[in-house]
């Protein structure tokens, strides 16, 4: 899949393949908090979520993007929108991650990984990454203050 050749038919189908690979996490925690920390964590994630450090976390997740975006293409699709955008600007992405607080949907190169942010949440997720783009990655997620993970087999009630 070429970047200015995809249509939305072909990008569902990619992204459907896609949430079904291995994922790793974007997270502003270093690994997976504990089931027994969950008591812990909940107030702090609402903090980031919902309080004062909200526009940081979301801007450390812009910055993770836009300095991805120069080493890939990007087709994006925002909440539920049908139709993607094709290399959004800075601008655009800056207005979906921080203004409209909206669900995005990446798309990566030529439709070989898939990047997930969604505003209810303390970590963006990658589907399919292979390790040169993993490593590019946690390069990218350090020099935002974010950490990159790979959950480890879910417990029950454990913590993303």
């Amino acid at each position: 899949m070429r970047n200015d050749d995809r249509n939305e038919g072909q990008a569902s189908g990619r992204i459907e393949a896609l949430l079904e690979e291995p994922y790793h996490v974007i997270d502003l925690l270093p690994r997976q908090v504990p089931a027994a920390g969950a008591g812990r964590f909940f107030p702090v994630e609402r903090y980031y979520l919902y309080g004062p450090r909200r526009q940081e976390l979301r801007r450390a997740f812009l910055d993770v993007l836009l300095k991805l975006h120069c080493y890939c293409g990007f087709l994006v699709f925002r909440d539920e929108e049908d139709e993607g955008e094709i290399d959004p600007s800075p601008e655009m992405l800056e207005e979906w991650m921080l203004g409209d607080r909206a669900s995005l949907t990446v798309l990566l190169g030529d439709g070989e990984a898939l990047l997930s942010a969604v505003p209810e949440s303390t970590c963006m997720t990658v589907y399919g990454a292979s390790e040169e783009l993993l490593e590019l990655l946690r390069q990218l997620a350090a020099s935002a203050g974010l950490f990159l993970w790979k959950p480890e087999q879910q417990e029950p009630g454990s913590v993303l």
